[in-house]
């Protein structure tokens, strides 16, 4: 019975621990007038974001699916949509300064040439609603296989 116990206690501080660490978002506690003190969720940068990306060198392509996923260690994973059809995926690291400047620097894992390109990404946080990242930009840093390309995200929606 003791050992049912401890199990059982095990498993509810496990499963408390896991669904506590998903949240998205840090808590606030604020007191409201003639209410009781509530709890705000303040939606963070950090998960799923999901738009789309322009360049403006090849107009025909057209807006392309573009997403990132921030992670809390500071490491970004991209996935977007090429013109040829073809998803290409990058990796990098992500800033925030002023709880509204996200900035990135990524490096492409295959590209349509040889070698890896290094691109620079920014966008203005902003944690109202769900959160949306807006006036996104994105420029090559290093593009080794052709004529360096920059362009634009659609406003990025968080999605969890």
């Amino acid at each position: 019975m003791k050992k049912l116990f401890l199990v059982s206690m095990s498993l509810f501080t496990l499963a408390f621990f896991i669904i506590s660490s998903q949240t998205s978002c840090k808590k606030e506690t604020v007191t409201v007038p003639h209410t009781d003190t509530v709890s705000i969720c303040t939606p963070s940068i950090q998960g799923l974001w999901i738009g789309t990306f322009n360049s403006p060198a090849v107009p025909s392509q057209g807006d392309q699916f573009y997403s990132f996923i921030v992670y809390p260690d500071g490491t970004l994973l991209t996935k977007g949509k090429g013109g040829d059809g073809n998803f290409y995926y990058s990796t990098g690291t992500w800033t925030l300064s002023n709880d509204s400047m996200f900035e990135g620097t990524i490096v492409s894992f295959v590209t349509p040439g040889p070698n890896p390109v290094t691109q620079s990404i920014s966008a203005t946080f902003s944690n109202e609603g769900n959160g949306t990242l807006t006036n996104g930009t994105w420029f090559d840093v290093d593009n080794p296989n052709g004529a360096p390309l920059s362009g634009a995200f659609s406003t990025m929606q968080k999605v969890n």
